[in-house]
Formats: structure tokens, sequence, C-alpha cells
């Protein structure tokens, strides 16, 4: 529906990034973070605005070497899985190594959608897509959104750092 007010994309981000954070405590890689996946309730709970984060099908549980505890894969690794606009440079690649931080990435492109009503990476096709991921250039939020402070652009700069552990 374009972009939303600022005030309501930090309520966004803090509901998101809460459930994100309950399923990675829990060693839940959700993998397929994009607006489609989460359901917005009005006035639920006490909140102006409710967030649900929905549909684990590609979710990948962290095995041993990653997290104590946890112990398969939901699917395959090393396939590539995901919607190409969200996904992380590691998921484009294809890596094996794809962790919460693949998730942190996917949160930073909704928070910049809703801030700009467009995503950071585009192209007609997924190797477009994936090439604009890879290359990591997309213009800084306040270029396109008069109004918000400049260290947005900063935290931008970590959500959609291409090294996962700048993220």
């Amino acid at each position: 529906g374009g972009r939303l007010s600022a005030s309501t994309s930090v309520v966004l981000v803090r509901q998101i990034g809460s459930a994100l954070a309950a399923a990675h405590e829990r060693g839940v890689i959700h993998r397929d973070i994009k607006p489609h996946n989460v359901f917005i309730l009005e006035q639920s709970q006490g909140y102006p605005l409710f967030v649900k984060v929905l549909d684990f099908g590609i979710a990948k549980i962290l095995g041993d070497a990653e997290l104590p505890g946890a112990g398969h894969t939901l699917t395959q690794t090393g396939s590539i899985i995901g919607s190409p606009p969200y996904m992380s440079p590691e998921q484009i690649e294809g890596s094996k190594h794809v962790d919460l931080r693949s998730d942190l990435w996917s949160l930073g492109v909704i928070v910049y959608e809703s801030l700009t009503g467009q995503t950071p990476f585009r192209g007609n096709s997924f190797v477009a897509v994936g090439a604009a991921v890879l290359a990591g250039k997309y213009r800084p939020v306040t270029e396109l959104r008069r109004g918000l402070p400049p260290a947005i652009d900063d935290w931008f700069a970590k959500a959609l750092c291409l090294d996962p552990g700048g993220r």
C-alpha cells in the first residue's frame, strides 16, 4: 500500500524483530521474511497494530555445529530458496551457512520498503535482482524520504551489509 509513516515502521520493525528473536532463540531461521509473510492486525492486544510472522515453510533449524540442542533442517541446505527481493546475499549465493543474520537482512529490506515504497534491490528477473543484491548498492533512505534522521542511513548500512558479520 505504499510508504508507511516512520512511527508505523518503527512499530513493525520492533514486532517483527521480536518474533524473529523468539524464533532465533529456539534455533529457527525463517529464511523467507517478506511482506506477504507478515500479517498485520489492527487494534489488537493493546497495540495499534499487532504483527504476526507467518509461513515457516522453508525455515531452517540450526544444527549442532550452529546451535546446541538443535538437529535438522526442514529443507535441503545449499538450495536457493526464498523471494529474490528479500533474500540475503548468502541465500542468493546458495550458501550452506545461512543463519539468523539472513533474517536480519530481510527485515532491513522490509523496513526500507515500508519507508520508501520500494525495495532497495530491484530487477526484472531473479538474476538481475541477485546481481543488484550482490553489488550491495542502494539509494540511501534519506534521499528517497525527506525528513528522516540521517542516522537511519547508518542503520540500513548495517542491516544491508553484504558481510553477515556486519549485520
